[in-house]
C-alpha cells in the first residue's frame, strides 16, 4: 500500500449579499448548496433542481437563479457553515465540461433575460468571458497552458478590455514548453 500525504489548502470563502436575479446572473453563484434554506413552497414552485444533463454540476445555481427570477429574497450568515472537499473524480476536475455546462446555463438565462441594452449585452459578453477565463486559470493550475490559452482567448474574444485576460494570458504564454 502506497501512503500519499494531501496537502490541503483552506480558503474562507465570504460572498454576499447578491441579492437579485441580476447580481446573481451578472456576478456569479454565490450560494453554497450545503448551507442554503428555502422554504419549501417556494422550492417546490421553482422547479426544484433541473435534471437537464447540459447543466450537470451547475443545477444548484440553476435553481438559485430561478428562485432569484420568481422574486425570492436571499440572505447571508458570514459564518463558516461548510467544506467544501475537491478531489479528482469531482465534475470540477473536468475543467471543458464543468465550464461548457456553466456556459449552458448562462445561455438559458441570458435567453430569458427582459432587456437587451447595450449595457446588458456587454454584461454578458463580460460574464461568458469570465466563465472562459476560469476555465483558462483551472488548465493553468493544471499545468496544461496550450488548453489555459484556447479558453483565455476565447475570454479575450468576449470581453477584450480584460486586464485579467491579458495577464492570466501573458501568464501563460510566458510557462508554456514550446
Amino acid at each position: 500500500m502506497t501512503w500519499r500525504r494531501i496537502v490541503a489548502r483552506t480558503r474562507r470563502l465570504t460572498h454576499g449579499p447578491y441579492v437579485t436575479y441580476r447580481d446573481l446572473l451578472f456576478k456569479g453563484n454565490v450560494v453554497s448548496t450545503s448551507a442554503a434554506v428555502v422554504r419549501r413552497d417556494r422550492m417546490l414552485a421553482a422547479g426544484e433542481f433541473s435534471p437537464d444533463l447540459r447543466l450537470n454540476g451547475m443545477e444548484d445555481y440553476d435553481l438559485w437563479l430561478r428562485l432569484a427570477r420568481a422574486g425570492c429574497s436571499f440572505d447571508y450568515l458570514h459564518q463558516v457553515l461548510g467544506i467544501y472537499r475537491m478531489h479528482g473524480g469531482g465534475i470540477a476536475s473536468r475543467i471543458e465540461e464543468h465550464y461548457e455546462h456553466g456556459l449552458n446555463l448562462l445561455t438559458d438565462h441570458f435567453q430569458a433575460w427582459p432587456s437587451r441594452t447595450p449595457y446588458d449585452r456587454f454584461l454578458m459578453r463580460k460574464r461568458r468571458s469570465d466563465m472562459f477565463r476560469a476555465a483558462g486559470r483551472a488548465f493553468g493550475k493544471q499545468g496544461d497552458h496550450h488548453k489555459a490559452l484556447e479558453f483565455i482567448r476565447k475570454a479575450i474574444r468576449e470581453n477584450p478590455f480584460s486586464l485579467k485576460g491579458w495577464i492570466l494570458c501573458g501568464l501563460n504564454l510566458g510557462r508554456m514548453r514550446m
